[in-house]
């Protein structure tokens, strides 16, 4: 029967209980001796001690052990003889670890410590030995529970304090960044310049995250591209000025999305894979600046040394010092633009001798911009900036008309505009134009008057010489006008003497020159008698003379009546072609006697609506002056219908014109230069007249010449 605590309270109960049956050593006695100094010493322990069979069956259980049984519900009469693993203290969950660790006990003679939780919620440690008899064979397990639940809890104690002490050190760390980007950002506050700013925030920043480098890049809205202001560390030169579109790069990517963004091994990535001389950089980060969701520009950092890469907490710290950034270099852009604004507006009251003032009527508080302090003469220290003292300011004999003025704009709201004189204070006078428009509190009181000042003195000296000048010139327009009245007198007789001077002309002049035309024709004719050669030669001069002088007389005539507006247009419809035709054959004799060829391309009919004699007189001039200024190859007549217009160009093979000629073609009494030939005849007026009769006619000529080659002369008229 197993030896239990309740069958020990007698000696002989434990002998004859430990008495094993088939006894054949000899030291039985000397054994039982032994178990017997076991269990006392056993009863003394504090741990718990427990012994079982092989199967692990208990067959003993010290005091300490028993007491703990009990506590939580063991029969102690029942505890002898059960399985360890019924025990009342081990958990259904720990079951396997027992079985492994007997096992354990018996492969290797001893387990453990094994550390688990019992029912109670105790820390337990057992720690298991295999006993043997005396020839060395295993005859029980003996295994100690000791309850180490204080020892756990010290434990945790200790490993709570120790993260505790990290998370202070951590939050102290912090802390402290958290001090240096406050003191930080107050010093970048201070800062005037943008790059001073940008300079400060890429410092602050790469201290606070232990950063090696970086940038800080800015936004500009009007191309839309990011600029690296400052740069730092490695790279920087390259970095410094460069522009990346949103989008472009890493920072363009982090700009774009308006989110931070981390970079790690930056050989791997896709940003940076082609660009070796970047394989230094062991972490990198962009956080983009935003004011409101107003992108500013972007805060970029970058590892070098250190092997630790950005991560989120690092995002939430620099975030902090970006918020700063970005609203401080928001605020300095927006002061120099008011700068320049400021600058700007006082250059040109400046220009203009126009200032500002504003009046706080309540505390009676009158500030004034510049430029009144100027047109006044005045400093700001040597000016009281009250309405009485503005006052004063006033030449005396209008200070009451001012006044008057204030006092209705203020009292009935009348609209305040007035000029007045002013006293400087090295006692000259200036005028100024002074407009104001008053504020009402929320009783309808007047409450504020702002208004402008201009220097208006040159402007009323430069008014009152205009008036004198305006003055002096009515009388001298009323001179001139009368002069001008006699004049205009006198011209109407010359013109009815003119009138009459051509009519005179036209028939005493061309009616003996017609006969002389005439009579010198018959005689060439032998009309009236046998001629002699030499008196051919004569009477051929007198003729062309005649017929020059009847030329000339003809366009006399008609620039008079042109310029006098006194030509009546015959418009008529007729064929075109058919005038070509007859220009052509008027022609056709003076051309073989120079030995040219004189060719006419045009259609059967081309009907317009126009002035015959007039477009044929205009044809004949070009075709005439064809003729005459080229000695060999040919003059070619072309009409045509083009673009809903008639067109006849004549082109010759001439002597040209230089282009620097080609202006003298349409002027009265012009001729081109003819170099290394004898001038011409003609009177100057043909290409003149044509000019007016084909604008009379709403036509247009055109002329083309190439010296030393030719030239084409074009009449353009519309078909109706």
């Amino acid at each position: 029967m197993p030896i239990g605590r309740k069958g020990f309270r007698k000696l002989e109960d434990v002998e004859r209980q430990l008495r094993i049956t088939e006894r054949k050593r000899a030291g039985e006695e000397r054994m039982e001796a032994t178990v017997l100094d076991g269990l006392t010493i056993a009863d003394a322990m504090i741990d718990g001690l427990v012994v079982t069979d092989l199967n692990g069956n208990i067959i003993f259980v010290n005091r300490a052990m028993e007491e703990h049984l009990v506590k939580n519900g063991a029969d102690a009469i029942e505890i002898v003889g059960k399985s360890a693993l019924d025990l009342p203290t081990v958990r259904p969950e720990d079951t396997e670890k027992f079985v492994e660790l007997m096992k354990e006990v018996v492969e290797k003679g001893g387990a453990g410590p094994l550390e688990f939780q019992d029912v109670a919620g105790r820390w337990v440690s057992i720690t298991a030995s295999l006993l043997k008899d005396a020839n060395g064979n295993p005859s029980a397990l003996f295994a100690v529970r000791r309850d180490i639940t204080e020892l756990k809890r010290a434990e945790v104690e200790q490993v709570r304090a120790a993260a505790d002490r990290a998370r202070a050190e951590e939050i102290e760390k912090k802390a402290q960044k958290m001090r240096l980007i406050y003191e930080g950002s107050r010093k970048m506050a201070l800062a005037l310049e943008l790059d001073e700013i940008c300079n400060r925030a890429l410092e602050l920043a790469c201290t606070a995250l232990e950063a090696d480098g970086g940038s800080v890049m800015t936004f500009d809205e009007k191309t839309g591209e990011l600029v690296v202001i400052v740069a730092s560390g490695l790279h920087k030169e390259i970095a410094m000025g460069k522009r990346l579109k949103l989008g472009e790069r890493f920072a363009g990517h982090a700009a774009q999305m308006k989110r931070a963004l981390f970079m790690h091994d930056v050989e791997n990535e896709p940003w940076f894979k082609s660009l070796k001389k970047f394989e230094e950089i062991k972490s990198g980060m962009s956080i983009p600046l935003l004011v409101k969701d107003k992108l500013v520009g972007v805060l970029n950092l970058k590892r070098t040394q250190r092997k630790e890469k950005f991560d989120k907490s690092d995002v939430k710290l620099v975030s902090i010092l970006a918020d700063y950034a970005a609203s401080i270099i928001e605020r300095n852009r927006v002061e120099e633009k008011l700068r320049r604004s400021e600058a700007s507006l006082a250059e040109a009251q400046r220009i203009a001798h126009l200032g500002n003032w504003d009046w706080g009527i309540v505390k009676n508080e009158l500030r004034w911009s510049d430029e009144i302090y100027r047109i006044f003469g005045l400093k700001p220290r040597e000016f009281g900036a009250t309405y009485e003292a503005f006052l004063n300011s006033v030449h005396p004999d209008d200070r009451e008309f001012v006044k008057k003025s204030v006092d209705e704009a203020l009292n009935q709201r009348k609209y305040y505009s007035i000029d007045h004189r002013i006293v400087l204070p090295d006692a000259s006078e200036r005028i100024v134009h002074a407009q104001a428009e008053v504020f009402l509190g929320k009783a309808g009181r007047p409450i504020r008057m702002v208004g402008t000042i201009q220097d208006i003195t040159e402007l009323k000296r430069a008014e009152e010489a205009i008036r004198k000048a305006y003055d002096e010139l009515e009388a001298k327009v009323a001179e001139r006008t009368e002069e001008l009245s006699q004049a205009n007198i006198r011209l109407k007789g010359l013109d009815k003497l003119k009138s009459m001077f051509i009519a005179s002309m036209s028939h005493e002049l061309r009616t003996p020159l017609n006969t002389i035309i005439g009579f010198t024709g018959i005689m060439l004719q032998s009309v009236t008698g046998e001629i002699t050669e030499e008196q051919r030669k004569q009477l051929t001069m007198v003729k062309n003379s005649a017929n020059h002088l009847l030329a000339l007389i003809n366009d006399v005539i008609d620039v008079s009546k042109i310029e006098a507006g006194k030509v009546e247009l015959d418009i008529e419809e007729f064929n075109l072609s058919n005038i070509a035709q007859e220009v052509k054959d008027s022609f056709k004799a003076a051309a073989e006697k120079k030995g040219l060829e004189l060719s006419l391309e045009m259609p059967k009919e081309l009907v317009i609506k126009s002035d015959e004699r007039r477009t044929k007189q205009v044809i004949m001039n070009f075709v005439s002056n064809a003729l005459k200024f080229t000695d060999k190859g040919k003059v070619e007549m072309t009409v045509a219908k083009r673009d809903g217009k008639a067109e006849v160009s004549v082109r010759d093979t001439g002597i040209g014109i230089k282009k620097e000629h080609m202006d003298m073609l349409f002027k009265a009494f012009s001729q081109t230069p003819t170099e290394g030939k004898p001038k011409q005849e003609g009177t100057g007026l043909g290409l003149y007249l044509s000019k007016k009769i084909v604008d009379l006619l709403g036509g247009e000529i055109k002329a083309e010449s190439e010296f030393g080659k030719g030239s084409v002369f074009t009449l353009t008229l519309p078909l109706k």
